[in-house]
């Protein structure tokens, strides 16, 4: 009887695991300050985003893409929100791209932001020598 008690309860966390995985939804991570965006600093909760994840950078933080990552939706929440996509690098928003803030190519040259999705845009500059930052909107 422990015998198929034991198989019940291991059957049950199994379904459970692979329902809890099938069904995760897609977090929202926020700034929690300046820095890279893959340091855990960076964000509230030290987690940094991941493909499936919505993204607010919000008033006053500036965040640099210093290795190529995807992400869901991105949101730059003002005017003094600013996103810096270093040289080489490729920052891919398969849903929703909102700026109210400020995309800049930041001083180590162009990077680039790939839109799969939408995009609405605030204001963006291009700053540092020779530097122009590639935006390409795929529909």
């Amino acid at each position: 009887m422990n015998i198929k008690l034991l198989s019940n309860i291991r059957s049950f966390l199994v379904l459970y695991f692979l329902l809890t995985v099938s069904f995760a939804n897609a977090a929202t991570i926020t700034s929690a300050g300046n820095g890279n965006w893959s340091t855990a600093s960076t964000w509230v909760g030290g987690i940094v985003p991941i493909s499936t994840d919505n993204v607010t950078i919000v008033t006053g933080h500036t965040v640099t893409v210093t290795v190529s990552t995807s992400i869901t939706n991105l949101s730059l929440s003002n005017t003094t929100s600013k996103l810096v996509v270093n040289n080489g690098q490729t920052l891919t928003v398969s849903g929703t791209f909102s700026n109210s803030g400020t995309t800049t190519n930041g001083v180590n040259g162009p990077g680039t932001v790939l839109f799969t999705g939408t995009a609405t845009f605030g204001i963006l500059t291009p700053t540092g020598v020779q530097s122009v930052m590639v935006l390409v909107l795929i529909q």
